[in-house]
Parts: C-alpha cells; structure tokens; sequence
C-alpha cells in the first residue's frame, strides 16, 4: 500500500509539472480559425467540469500526459503509457495507466486505487494525435477513489478537443 501511494503521488506530482509547464488559457468559442477550439470539459459526481487551464505532453520515454483546472481548482489528471491513438484502461491497481481528480479542497481521488472490485477504473480513448499541428483530441470516463476517506467520485462525459501538447 505504501508503494501504490507513492506511485499515485509521483504520478500526480509528474502530472501537475507537466500541467504547469505547458499550460493554456481557455480558447474563446468564437475562435476564427478553422480549427476547432481547444476545450476539457466532464461531470463529476453529475456537476460540469469546464477546464480554463489545461495542458498535455507526450515524453520520448512513452508516457503521455494530460491535466486539466477548472475556475474553481479541481484538477483532472491522466498518465498512460503511450500507445498512441488507442483505448486505454484505468483499471484499480494499475501502476502504467491512471485517471486522477483533485477536488476544490485538494483531496485526491485516483482511478487506480481502492479496496474492492468497482470502487474505481475507467477508460481513456486517445481519439487523434495531430503530430504536426501538435494537437490531442479524446473521451473518457472513470471512478476516483480516496483511500483514506474511502469515498468515491464518478467523472463521466469527459471530452477534451485540441490540445496543444
């Protein structure tokens, strides 16, 4: 258990560098480009997400990145080993691929934690990866658990589109 915490805690202080390196004002809806805006948006417990910040990376040693902020500072986080376009599973337990959320408070829930078969998991769909343009587009959902507390959160409808990495 020790070690799975400091797995979590490495991978979401690796999130947040990379978060706070390659973040990004909200676009306006009214963008004049022929791109579509870039946007991070889900609902948490069944309340909307919007992100104002956001960000991604994708790191040579196979690891893409991606962490969102809304207004209010809760944070969505993901880590998965890069297998470019592709259905990644945040399964509990999971040390290569994990969904995290932090709520206004800066209590942590993790997709790869918990205590039985359903308190957490989910799944990432990488959607498109514009390697010219250096844009990532995708969907997901997930259970978040909080080991400590053992309360759950349940993010659902997460779609982000246009993301620079």
């Amino acid at each position: 258990m020790i070690v799975q915490n400091f797995v979590v805690i490495i991978t979401m202080w690796l999130c947040v560098c990379i978060f706070n390196s390659c973040q990004k004002k909200f676009e306006n809806t009214n963008h004049t480009s022929q791109d579509s805006p870039a946007e991070f948006k889900a609902k948490i417990n069944g309340v909307q997400f919007v992100a104002v910040l956001y960000g991604a990376a994708i790191r040579e040693d196979s690891v893409i990145s991606i962490a969102a902020e809304s207004g209010d500072r809760q944070m969505i986080v993901f880590a998965v080993k890069d297998s470019g376009v592709h259905n990644y599973t945040l399964a509990m337990n999971s040390v290569f691929n994990f969904g995290g959320y932090t709520d206004a408070t800066s209590i942590a829930f993790a997709s790869n934690e918990g205590i039985s078969p359903g308190d957490s998991g989910g799944e990432l769909t990488i959607v498109s990866i514009d390697k010219i343009k250096r844009l990532l587009s995708g969907n997901f959902y997930f259970k978040a658990f909080h080991q400590d507390n053992r309360t759950q959160r349940i993010i659902t409808d997460g779609e982000f589109k246009n993301i620079s990495f």
